[in-house]
């Protein structure tokens, strides 16, 4: 009896702690990795933003987990996903990851996107409805009302290209932290050019928020919450103009890397919205 007993506590611990690593098949036919841990009846879904992949999400992980099924993906182009694909929309990244959650059969999906995942976890949330709990957006989409200016874009990538991997000119320009430059080269692929598949996926980024984000975040019913970093002002009025039940968070003397600069204050935040948004 005793044996019989011990047996169903260890089953028990690793169905609570269960680990799976695996590859979703995107409609394009590309591999998209993930992993979930943990389980429960909520999920929180973590999507990375653009140049860096799911491993921004590790110190999340065991927080988490006890209580919640976590999913972190790499999108496509990224990590150890394929980058074998012509439409690198907004629209397209949501329908990836919409499609994981739907495979996986998770409900009560809060959806965290930081950078350019802000704008794929907007998306993603449209197409699930009701199993989409709350969007939380991880500083970006600052504004409401954004321009597209190709040539301004075209020049921001060049600089990105041309700092790719560059210890000093990512850590002046993004960081002041060794640590966390570190970190992001860390995660960036092992060939010395810049991916060129990175080019479109971020440009279709920034047509989004000018022609695209506006829509789609009207179109949503549940609740926006916005962690955002101090380094760029966020027009919270705007914002709220746009769509009533949005609440902003500032971490103040962050950058936009604030969810490695201040994990256990963001895990606390995330936490503290999560239970806020579970009505």
């Amino acid at each position: 009896m005793k044996m019989l007993l011990f047996a169903a506590f260890i089953l028990v611990s690793f169905s609570c702690t269960r680990e799976i690593k695996d590859f979703y098949k995107t409609d394009d036919n590309n591999k998209m990795y993930y992993e979930s841990y943990g389980s429960g009846d909520d999920a929180i879904v973590f999507i990375h933003g653009w140049s860096v992949n799911c491993r921004s999400w590790d110190e999340q992980i065991d927080f988490f987990k006890d209580e919640y099924k976590v999913i972190l993906i790499d999108l496509p182009g990224f990590g150890k996903s394929d980058h074998n694909r012509q439409d690198w929309s907004m629209q397209h990244y949501g329908k990836d990851v919409a499609g994981l959650c739907r495979e996986l059969g998770l409900k009560n999906v809060y959806l965290v996107g930081w950078s350019m995942g802000t704008a794929v976890v907007v998306e993603a949330a449209g197409i699930l409805g009701d199993d989409a709990k709350a969007v939380i957006t991880v500083d970006q989409l600052w504004e409401i009302e954004n321009t597209f200016d190709s040539l301004s874009v075209e020049n921001w990538f060049a600089a990105e290209a041309s700092r790719y991997k560059d210890f000093n000119a990512l850590n002046s320009a993004y960081m002041n932290d060794s640590t966390l430059t570190a970190k992001l080269i860390g995660m960036m692929p092992p060939d010395d050019k810049m991916p060129e598949w990175w080019k479109p996926s971020v440009i279709h980024f920034f047509k989004w928020t000018a022609t695209d984000m506006k829509a789609s975040v009207s179109a949503l019913k549940i609740p926006i919450r916005a962690i955002n970093a101090s380094w760029v002002k966020t027009n919270e009025e705007q914002w709220k103009s746009l769509y009533p039940d949005y609440k902003l968070t500032v971490f103040e003397n962050s950058n936009h890397f604030l969810v490695w600069q201040y994990p256990q204050k963001f895990n606390d935040t995330l936490l503290r919205i999560i239970d806020e948004t579970s009505d």
